[in-house]
């Protein structure tokens, strides 16, 4: 096996992939995936060693990484040199790479622009090249996912209902990926350069508990506008395994991701109508398997929701313990509802506040996105 170091490069280190029988092809990053970032040196040396654990798993299953990569990265470079059609034609790209109706595709992308681009300039952001980068980097926010194993993007494609952690470490690194083909496109557009740390970050989380645990100012604010707009966008999609929700219901559950005063009831309604939904779901799927199959999709949801109880208060963090280990599907079910009432602090309350409002008046945009397929 092979440990990143801190400036991306490949160096030896014991062999869990020999011992698999797993043969890693040789890989030269010359890449500082922490570029950019306000960090001070503790902090960089913390989550360099994060971004390597991420990179590793993701190198062990997918022994072709940096061909894809290199692939995604020069096709993204002649379309960003493009020109005047390059919008047209980053969006075509994506509906090539991922299908236009998909949560990666140009819909999704194309809403996730009009919104950042709207909610920055509302936060100040009022230079032109701080627009252009925020727009772009919500258009390509996923592009990492194009450089996934297929495995992980069938999965997606389908809409299956929750990836099992390895799926889900593993799709992490799509934030890595992503760095690496946009760092790679921009090199010699400059008024894109910075673009490639704005989708490194766009799933890190206010109390250090996203991808890469950044944490509250290390965030850069553009990827901070990215998260919580697609957070917002996927509330409001409707899923295989999750019913499309009313703008009022989504902006409750962005009230509660960032600590800001939320509706109880709606919160209460709108999580038990998700479980409903779901078990049917599993029930029309898996027939006498089914509870066995929705119980450990349950413990999956709370595992991520409260990071394995990290982001629990003391009292719900012994009641999950417990109600993990031996909880019955009722039990599990009455835990996830109560633990979506508990205000979270996932999200910078600033950017929510400016998205609310933003939101607020311009009715026509919470018309479009809730015309959504």
């Amino acid at each position: 096996m092979k440990r990143f170091n801190s400036k991306g490069r490949i160096e030896a280190m014991p062999s869990i992939a020999s011992a698999q029988s797993i043969s890693l092809p040789p890989i030269d990053l010359d890449l500082d995936v922490l570029r950019g970032l306000k960090l001070i040196p503790e902090r960089r040396v913390q989550l360099e060693f994060k971004a390597s654990m991420l990179m590793e798993n993701l190198v062990l299953q997918e022994s072709d990484l940096m061909v894809s990569i290199d692939k995604e990265a020069k096709q993204l470079e002649t379309i960003l040199k493009s020109g005047k059609r390059r919008l047209e034609l980053l969006y075509r790209s994506l509906d090539s790479l991922f299908g236009n109706d998909s949560e990666e595709g140009s819909q999704h992308s194309g809403r996730m622009y009009s919104l950042v681009t709207g909610v920055a300039a509302d936060l100040g952001l009022r230079r032109n090249v701080d627009l252009k980068l925020a727009g772009y980097a919500a258009i390509l926010h996923d592009i990492g996912k194009s450089a996934l194993p297929h495995k992980i993007m069938e999965e997606i494609k389908k809409k299956s209902n929750y990836l099992n952690n390895d799926g889900y470490n593993l799709m992490k690194a799509h934030v890595l990926t992503g760095y690496m083909i946009a760092e790679k496109a921009t090199r010699d557009i400059i008024d894109l350069r910075d673009m490639a740390h704005l989708i490194l970050c766009h799933h890190e989380e206010m109390d250090g508990l996203g991808y890469l645990n950044l944490k509250a100012e290390e965030i850069p604010k553009i990827s901070g506008i990215i998260s919580v707009v697609d957070s917002y966008l996927a509330v409001v999609r409707k899923r295989s395994y999750d019913p499309a929700t009313s703008h009022e219901n989504a902006m409750n559950e962005i009230k509660r991701t960032s600590g800001l005063p939320f509706d109880v009831e709606i919160s209460r309604q709108f999580n038990k109508t998700k479980l409903k939904n779901l078990r049917e779901q599993y029930r029309e799927v898996f027939e006498d398997l089914w509870k066995v199959e929705y119980k450990e999709t349950l413990r999956r949801m709370l595992n991520r929701n409260t990071r394995h109880g990290v982001r629990l208060s003391d009292n719900l963090r012994k009641r999950y313990h417990k109600v993990i280990q031996s909880g019955s599907v009722r039990a599990l079910e009455r835990l996830y509802v109560d633990i979506r009432l508990s205000p979270e602090q996932q999200y910078s309350p600033k950017v929510v506040t400016a998205f609310i409002k933003y939101m607020d008046k311009n009715p026509k945009l919470v018309e479009m996105v809730g015309n959504q397929p």
